[in-house]
């Protein structure tokens, strides 16, 4: 039997204060180690290509007639706003036609 083990075992009210330190120090690095990992997550994780468009097509349209939008910029931005709606909805299409196509009785 280890030394340290047998030491533990006959005196065990001893080494509670060290059990509990070292017992914090991991949980303690354990919430930072996941408090970054989400930081890191949310900076560098998010695609900014697939984040909602901050303008409307109305807004679109508003700008471009009071003359805070080009006509190309205008286009650009409302070819980019469709894209995104098209993708978004072709991919719910997709899971609705898997289950549309899915034989009677299995779910």
């Amino acid at each position: 039997m280890d030394l340290g083990l047998l030491t533990l075992a006959q005196s065990p009210g001893r080494h509670l204060p060290t059990l509990f330190f070292w017992l914090s120090v991991v949980v303690f690095l354990s919430i930072v180690v996941i408090v970054l990992a989400v930081a890191l997550r949310k900076r560098f994780g998010a695609d900014p290509s697939s984040s909602e468009s901050p303008f409307t097509l109305a807004d679109l349209k508003r700008m471009l007639a009071q003359g805070q939008l080009t006509q190309e910029e205008y286009d650009r931005m409302k070819a980019g706003i469709v894209a995104r709606l098209q993708a978004s909805g072709s991919s719910q299409d997709r899971g609705q036609d898997a289950e549309e196509t899915a034989p009677p009785g299995r779910d």
